[in-house]
């Protein structure tokens, strides 16, 4: 069985869809479906059968007897949380509360994209056993349709990891308003020691502006401090259990960049709120002690080749135009080295 977890917060305009997705599938029977509510507080309106504007304030009521009827052959369980902590800590609670050998993610306001998706991840997973299994997804913008490469280990859409494997290794989601895919997506990565794929398309991820994440008026900002607090979490995780080692080095190459990128981003959407987050970027370089790589030649050789290959190169951020290798990297080493003192 396959257990999709589904994070839920004011999400009553988009869970009919996702549901109606899994509902679609041809292996409906091999899922369990998860909704962990974060403690919605939303008020709904929606239209009844006589066609009368109805109004609730209780979103359980509202799932159980307007959302859940629909969907009678499907086997949901709903968890309401008292507090709203994330989802990186609704997922938390899903997988603790999970029976499944496998756990799935789905996103209240996206869909898996193909009848046959858990038919055919069963299939592969029951035969390889893996900690983890990838497929593909695609990204719906509000204009585009972008497919995702295979190999892109920074999202969980499309993706189906082993519970014993997450539990054993203590594998958790940070608990922030966003970026905790990514750092959930490191650690299970580096510790995986057998990690399948298939190119198949199973999840569309659709851009959402009424997102939790997206309708927060300092999301750029916000976005920032969350990456931080995401890599801290990875890295304490990392140094625990590998100490210094290469795993270490290659996450703080990682974030290196994408901070630095992230920076910039901020500063170019929400010049006035930049000075207020600085300190999270000092606290992080005191944390994982990141002044010292920047000191050392072989951690920036290895930086300037991060940032030329094109498969880790951070999606975020504007491209500098008409700046030499060479220059580029000296300002982003004398840029980050000073943040730190």
């Amino acid at each position: 069985m396959i257990n999709i977890i589904i994070p839920y917060y004011n999400a009553s305009k988009t869970i009919e869809r996702a549901l109606h997705s899994i509902a679609a599938q041809t292996a409906c029977r091999k899922v369990i479906v998860t909704i962990v509510d974060d403690c919605s507080d939303e008020l709904i309106e929606y239209w009844n059968n006589r066609n009368e504007l109805m109004v609730k304030d209780s979103t359980e009521t509202f799932l159980y007897e307007n959302i859940f009827p629909k969907f009678s052959s499907l086997n949901i369980n709903y968890i309401c949380s008292d507090v709203n902590r994330g989802p990186g800590a609704a997922r938390n609670i899903g997988i603790e509360n999970s029976f499944c050998d496998w756990v799935m993610f789905l996103d209240a306001d996206d869909a898996l994209a193909n009848p046959l998706t858990i038919e055919i991840i069963n299939k592969e997973i029951q035969l390889n056993r893996p900690d983890i299994f990838i497929t593909r997804f695609q990204q719906q913008t509000f204009s585009t349709l972008i497919s995702m490469k295979l190999d892109n280990t920074t999202w969980l859409h499309g993706k189906v990891f082993n519970r014993n494997f997450l539990i054993e290794n203590k594998i958790k989601f940070p608990e922030i308003r966003a970026n905790e895919d990514s750092a959930f997506c490191s650690i299970a990565f580096k510790k995986a020691k057998n990690i399948q794929q298939l190119d198949f398309l199973s999840y569309i991820w659709i851009n959402n502006r009424e997102s939790m994440t997206r309708a927060d008026e300092d999301y750029y900002g916000n976005f920032l401090v969350d990456y931080i607090l995401g890599r801290e979490f990875v890295y304490n995780y990392l140094f625990r259990e590998f100490g210094e080692s290469e795993e270490l080095t290659d996450e703080l190459l990682t974030a290196c960049l994408t901070i630095y990128w992230q920076f910039i981003d901020l500063k170019n959407y929400r010049p006035d709120i930049v000075n207020s987050y600085l300190e999270e970027v000092k606290n992080y370089l005191r944390i994982t002690n990141l002044n010292n790589y920047l000191k050392d030649d072989e951690f920036i050789r290895r930086l300037k080749i991060r940032y030329w290959d094109k498969k880790v190169k951070p999606h975020y951020g504007p491209l500098i135009p008409d700046i030499g290798l060479i220059e580029f990297y000296e300002s982003l080493y004398s840029g980050i080295y000073n943040w730190g003192d």
